[in-house]
């Protein structure tokens, strides 16, 4: 049977690092009371002091929080963003093939035809292939006889 790996708290760790760097008993010693391997408890002693520096630093907070909080409402836009664009899609699913050409709009330098075709749902073929069927000529003819 497969071993469950073990998770351990931050304050655990902080607690183990602590005795670590007090160096009162080995880390062997360490290992043995707490059932961890000892380089893991190297790991987190080395960890500790490399970020003990943060401890004191008190823009980091407040700098953080400002960023999370502009993290926090780009993702909420981008959520936003792809609901609306999950309902155009299903809505233009119901749109036939010549209604989507009409969509299309080679005015808009900003989005390639390309671009534009996979966001109605056109293949690229039938825009550059598709051109306006007019009166044969014959009806043509027929037309002006009856005019």
């Amino acid at each position: 049977m497969k071993k469950e790996r073990s998770k351990f708290s931050s304050s655990f760790k902080a607690k183990v690092a602590i005795e670590a760097i007090k160096e009162m008993s080995t880390v062997q010693d360490l290992a043995s009371k707490y059932k961890i391997h000892p380089t893991q408890i190297s790991a987190w002693k080395r960890e500790f002091l490399e970020k003990a520096d943060l401890v004191f630093d008190k823009e980091a907070p407040a700098a953080n929080d400002s960023e999370n909080s502009k993290e926090q409402e780009l993702y909420t836009k981008i959520g936003e963003l792809q609901v609306q664009v999950d309902f155009l899609k299903k809505s233009l699913g119901e749109m036939t093939t010549m209604e989507k050409r009409e969509l299309f709009s080679p005015e808009y330098t900003f989005l390639s035809v390309s671009a534009q075709c996979k966001l109605i749902g056109l293949q690229r073929s039938s825009y550059y292939y598709f051109k306006p069927k007019g009166e044969s000529l014959v009806n043509q003819h027929l037309m002006k006889a009856i005019d």
